[in-house]
């Protein structure tokens, strides 16, 4: 006669045996990138190579920096104003170039150190003789760089207000909202 152990033992061996394809099926299958927005949300961002640059992933303290500076990316990409206009040349262009192709940690560093005029500056020594278009092309990988980072907060799309001026203004997620994404 068994004892009540052994007969558990016995009952948790029969759930492991049948639960054993199953699980090497979940883990065949988490190797599998599925298509679509979820696939990379938890991906890091890859350094883009622009010429002899190289443009970082986009950080938390890089919005901090565009954020004290009033930079135009900041009020556009993450404010989400509209009627900001910015063509990405000269001083603003050299400011966010300048940004992102140093390292995060040196950049603040160098913030810590000078302030965001002086660095402004520097990122204007840094790029003044470069040709515009230069600068534009690593200014439009730091937009994707930042719009890569901010893909998972962006991809809710709520419902819309309309603010005293008529302006569409987006509604915060609700808070029974998921807070994963579906790939369904």
């Amino acid at each position: 006669m068994s004892t009540i152990k052994e007969k558990l033992r016995q009952i948790n061996q029969e759930i492991a045996d049948k639960a054993a394809p199953l699980e090497a099926a979940g883990a065949s299958a988490i190797l599998e990138a599925f298509p679509g927005e979820t696939r990379d949300v938890f991906a890091l961002d890859p350094v883009i190579k622009i010429g002899d640059y190289e443009i970082s992933p986009c950080f938390d303290y890089h919005i901090r920096v565009l954020a004290l500076a009033e930079h135009p990316v900041y009020k556009m990409i993450i404010k989400g104003d509209e009627s900001t206009e910015w063509v990405p040349i000269l001083g603003d262009g050299h400011f966010l170039a300048w940004m992102f192709t140093l390292p995060v940690r040196e950049l603040k560093e160098l913030i810590e150190q000078h302030g965001v005029n002086d660095c402004r500056q520097l990122a204007e020594a840094k790029f003044e003789f470069m040709q515009p278009r230069a600068v534009m092309l690593i200014c439009d990988a730091v937009i994707n760089q930042i719009n890569s980072s901010m893909k998972a907060r962006l991809s809710y799309q709520g419902a819309t207000d309309q603010d005293e001026k008529g302006k569409a203004q987006a509604k915060s997620p609700p808070l029974s909202a998921p807070l994963t994404a579906s790939g369904g």
